[in-house]
């Protein structure tokens, strides 16, 4: 027979590791402007108690509706080289599920309708007039102030000065993606993506953002991760299923985003008539800048984040030497957003926190 006190102490134990191994809710996402998500997504997953998807959706949400803070996603975001705002939009979680929208036109918020892709289509991408239809269909309002005042006006000034010539690829004006993964109370991992895509581009053109296993990949058993940058070349390496992949095969977060940013400079040259084999007369180029901009960021079920960039002293991004990531995770019940949320900042060797 066991001894009472015996009993107790084999409780006491149990409950502490228990407690130990309690999840912290987690949010994080890309850039500057991310804080405006990562802080939808701590309300939702403590406040309400939600989901890692309610928090995804409801945080790119709110970048997407913000017209002050950035300028490559959602309402406020700048058209393509006609004039029409094609958006692009994703969405995956812990069961493997994936939705998105490509090139979707006059919907406030994508990343709503990617949403209802995921959950309740029998496809798992729709494009262009499809995805509108599916929206209107889902009970989404077209509404024509996806492109602002200020972003048409931006646009009139470039075309005025660009009339005779096309978009130069090798030399784009800015493209930015909110990038969130969260995890919740449950252990369960879901990551988003919602972009207007490179500044005036060629109409049609999509990019890394809303493509499965390229700008963002969920995997609930091993991890999940979300890039940003240069959407051609992160294409090019699939890169979040190669960190996701990575942290498969047993690294940590941090080293597995560091090897993948790695893989990126491994990329062949290609020439301008995109032979690669230096013939035809074509500019040659490794890639496609002359100073390659690339982020990524992944997290595990453990909570454990890690983000890597190209970027350096040698090769900074907007005149820094890092790639900023917004950081929230739920470490009391007591204290503040503030107090539990930090920025980071990821180079090219990588970090984790």
């Amino acid at each position: 027979m066991v001894h009472p006190i015996t009993c107790c102490i084999y409780l006491f134990i149990l409950v502490s590791i228990s407690s130990s191994l309690e999840i912290q809710p987690c949010a994080v996402a890309t850039w500057n402007f991310g804080k405006i998500a990562v802080q939808k997504c701590a309300e939702v997953l403590i406040q309400s108690g939600g989901s890692s998807i309610d928090a995804v959706e409801r945080g790119i949400r709110e970048v997407e509706l913000d017209t002050r803070d950035q300028y490559y996603v959602g309402v406020g975001g700048l058209p393509n080289s006609d004039g029409v705002m094609e958006l692009d939009a994703a969405m995956m979680d812990h069961r493997l599920r994936y939705g998105a929208v490509l090139a979707l036109q006059g919907i406030l918020t994508p990343i709503s309708v990617a949403r209802t892709v995921m959950e309740k289509c029998v496809h798992n991408v729709l494009v262009g007039e499809g995805a509108l239809k599916w929206a209107i269909s889902n009970g989404f309002k077209q509404d024509s102030g996806v492109l602002t005042e200020s972003s048409k006006k931006e646009w009139l000034q470039w075309r005025a000065s660009n009339i005779e010539t096309s978009v130069d690829i090798l030399h784009p004006n800015g493209h930015d993606t909110v990038g969130v993964i969260c995890l919740d109370c449950h252990g369960n991992l879901c990551v988003g993506t919602s972009t207007s895509g490179w500044k005036f581009k060629h109409p049609g053109r999509i990019g890394d953002a809303p493509l499965i296993g390229s700008g963002l990949y969920c995997h609930g058993q091993y991890g999940a991760a979300v890039a940003t940058g240069d959407g051609e070349e992160i294409m090019r390496t699939c890169l979040c299923s190669v960190v996701v992949e990575l942290m498969r095969q047993g690294f940590s977060p941090g080293e597995a985003c560091r090897l993948g940013i790695q893989r990126m400079f491994e990329l062949p040259q290609i020439n301008g008539d995109g032979n690669g084999d230096g013939e035809g007369g074509g500019i040659e180029y490794t890639k496609m800048h002359p100073k390659l901009t690339v982020g990524v960021i992944a997290m595990d079920p453990r909570g454990r984040v890690g983000a890597a960039s190209t970027l350096d002293e040698s090769n900074p991004h907007r005149g820094k030497p890092s790639f900023p990531v917004a950081c929230w995770r739920c470490t009391s019940d007591t204290a503040s957003f503030d107090e539990q949320f930090q920025f980071v900042d990821a180079s090219i060797d990588g970090i984790e926190f």
